[in-house]
């Protein structure tokens, strides 16, 4: 009786792994010192699901500090968490599950003289019906002569 329950509890630690398992995302694009130049095209793609969904996180940041730098970022970022549609149902029909959440934070800053960060991005984030969808944009030119320019477009169900 003990083996059996031992044996039960153990197959559902296995199987509840992937439906709880969280995604995480840290991209960064940096040009520091006096006079460098960076760029970055970034596509990321996060998906986490099961009965009990998982959690979506990127942290993406672009950063022109020193003297005279440039950094250039263009983001594409989507995020879709959680939940299972009933069995036989289409795609479209209503998730079940308790569902993940999709964060996204987004960084652009210039700092020092006369550097420029420029950051274009797209969010898409689609949760379930308990998870929650959470962006945020920081965009700073602290210093002197510095221009820190941001273009953020968010699509959120």
């Amino acid at each position: 009786m003990i083996r059996r329950s031992l044996l039960a509890a153990a197959t559902l630690a296995l199987l509840a792994g992937p439906a709880l398992a969280d995604s995480t995302a840290s991209i960064n694009n940096t040009a520091a010192g006096i006079g460098n130049v960076a760029g970055q095209f970034v596509m990321n793609k996060q998906s986490s699901g099961g009965l009990f969904g998982g959690s979506n996180t990127a942290t993406i940041n672009n950063t022109a500090a020193g003297i005279g730098n440039v950094a250039k970022q263009s983001v594409l970022n989507h995020q879709s968490a959680g939940g299972k549609p009933l069995l036989g149902a289409p795609k479209a029909a209503p998730m079940l599950g308790l569902g993940g959440s999709n964060t996204a934070v987004l960084g652009n800053t210039a700092a020092g003289i006369g550097n420029k960060a420029v950051q274009g991005a797209t969010v898409f984030q689609k949760g379930s019906p308990f998870g929650a969808n959470v962006l945020n944009g920081q965009n700073t030119a602290a210093g002197i002569g510095n221009f820190a320019g941001q273009s953020l477009f968010s699509v959120q169900r």
